[in-house]
C-alpha cells in the first residue's frame, strides 16, 4: 500500500505491492522497497493484522516477498506469497506467483497449508489510461480449490496533472461481486490522498500517502457497516 507519484502509479486501497497477490504487476515500481504494516480491525484488541516484505527489481524484472498475518497468537491466518513480474512491452506488463495459506490455532498445533497460484497483466492504452486484469484465489474455503477463482479488472483514467479516479470490478464463484470507485488527489509531489467508496459491508477507505526521499509513510482508516473502524498505519523503506 506504499505506492509512488499517481501520474505512474494509481493510489487506492488495493493496488500496491502490498497487495500483489491481487496482481503481480502491483509489484512493479522504480525503487526496491522493504515494508511493514500494523492493522487494528473494529478496534478489536485480538484482531491485528501484521505484513512483511521485500521488493527488488531489476532491468524491468520485478520480485516480491511477502508475510502476512490476520489474528494473534492464539489463532490467526498466515500467508506467505511470492511474485515475480516482468515488463514485456512499454505498454504490457505481466506477472505470476504463489501462496501458501494456512492457519494456527493454540489448542490443535497441527500443520495444514494450502497453495494458492495467481496471475496478472496491466495494459498502458496511453498516458491516462491504464488497464488491470487478473485472476486469483484470496479467500479460504474448505469446500474450495486452490484453482484462481477470482477475477479482478481495474481501469485508472488520469483526468488531470494532481486528480485521476480508479474503477475496480472483483467478482467469482465464491466471492460476492463488488464495485469500487476511488478518487485520487495529489494536492503536493509528496502527498497522496485517497478516497474510496465500494459495495462491500466496509464502504468507505480513506488513504493517506506521505513520501521522504527514502521513506513512505500510510495511513489508513476504514468503515464497517456493522463492526465499526479500522485503522492501519505502514511503512516503506525504499533505495
Amino acid at each position: 500500500m506504499v505506492l509512488l507519484n499517481h501520474k505512474n502509479w494509481a493510489n487506492l486501497a488495493i493496488n500496491s505491492f502490498w497487495n500483489a497477490t491481487y496482481n503481480p504487476v502491483f509489484s512493479i515500481q522504480d525503487a526496491n522497497a522493504a515494508f511493514c504494516a500494523l492493522e487494528n480491525k473494529y478496534w478489536i484488541t485480538e484482531w491485528n493484522n501484521k505484513a512483511v516484505g521485500i521488493n527488488f527489481h531489476k532491468k524491468e524484472k520485478y520480485l516480491l516477498f511477502q508475510f502476512e498475518q490476520k489474528g494473534n497468537s492464539k489463532f490467526a491466518q498466515n500467508r506467505i506469497s511470492c511474485s515475480f513480474s516482468k515488463v514485456l512491452s512499454p505498454k504490457l506488463a505481466m506477472g505470476l506467483g504463489g501462496q501458501i495459506v494456512y492457519f494456527h490455532q493454540a489448542e490443535f498445533p497441527t500443520f495444514n497449508a494450502h497453495f494458492k497460484p495467481f496471475w496478472g497483466l496491466s495494459f498502458t492504452l496511453n498516458e491516462d489510461h491504464i488497464f488491470y486484469c487478473s485472476l486469483s484465489n484470496q479467500d479460504f474455503s474448505s469446500n474450495r480449490s486452490e484453482i484462481p477463482d477470482q477475477l479482478n479488472t481495474q481501469w485508472r483514467y488520469s483526468i488531470t496533472e494532481v486528480f485521476s479516479s480508479f474503477i475496480s470490478i472483483e467478482t467469482g464463484f465464491y466471492r460476492p461481486f463488488t464495485f469500487r470507485v476511488f478518487g485520487i488527489l495529489q494536492p503536493l509531489p509528496s502527498l497522496n490522498l485517497c478516497l474510496e467508496i465500494n459495495s462491500s459491508e466496509s464502504p468507505i477507505q480513506f488513504i493517506t500517502n506521505w513520501k521522504t526521499k527514502h521513506l513512505e509513510y500510510q495511513l489508513l482508516n476504514g468503515y464497517h457497516q456493522k463492526m465499526g473502524v479500522s485503522n492501519q498505519l505502514g511503512i516503506a523503506y525504499l533505495w
